[in-house]
């Protein structure tokens, strides 16, 4: 199996607690046997979406902009499983993370089918990943705010075709299962 990890988070303020838990989960699929490309995001340069469409028109299936998107982009050709990690920002992820997921449109095609009674665009390749979110937050995230996000994973799995196997949330301790405090 070939697993996938974005990890948005943003700063270097990931305690090494959350550090820790992303490298066990990590760990015990390479002690599987299986193949993990680890991408941190914040320490690559890529370029936010340009909304040209060249990847559909001109050039089908690649990005016109030439930066460090490129491997992630043959990573998810790959990949089994797609983890998404970040923490939360401003009542949602990342730009970090929100940037990287948008440049992942070249590996869908322009054309519009109707699937699960809804209109969405085909996949460019046979098969498209099973997705799983990392949500690290802290005592100022709202209830709301996760369900909004979670939702919206839901959406990004419908829209590849796919899944959204798993939901985490991992607080600053690196506990899952957060609890809310308004709760």
């Amino acid at each position: 199996m070939r697993v996938c990890v974005l990890n948005g988070f943003d700063s270097e303020e990931m305690t090494v607690a959350q550090e820790r838990k992303l490298e066990q989960e990590l760990e015990v699929l390479n002690q599987k046997g299986d193949t993990v490309d680890y991408f941190k995001l914040r320490d690559r340069k890529i370029a936010y979406c340009l909304g040209c469409w060249d990847c559909w028109l001109k050039t089908p299936g690649e990005c016109r902009i030439k930066d460090e998107q490129e491997d992630i982009l043959k990573s998810f050709v790959k990949t089994d499983h797609l983890v998404f990690v970040s923490n939360v920002r401003l009542g949602f992820v990342t730009a970090t993370l929100k940037k990287t997921m948008d440049r992942l449109i070249p590996n869908f095609l322009p054309y519009i089918r109707v699937y699960q009674n809804e209109f969405h665009h085909y996949p460019r390749y046979e098969k498209t990943p099973i997705l799983h979110t990392r949500l690290i937050v802290d005592h100022t995230v709202e209830r709301d705010e996760i369900d909004l996000i979670e939702d919206y994973f839901k959406r990004v799995a419908l829209n590849f075709g796919s899944d959204l196997k798993s939901f985490k949330i991992i607080d600053g301790k690196g506990e899952e299962d957060y609890e809310f405090a308004d709760m």
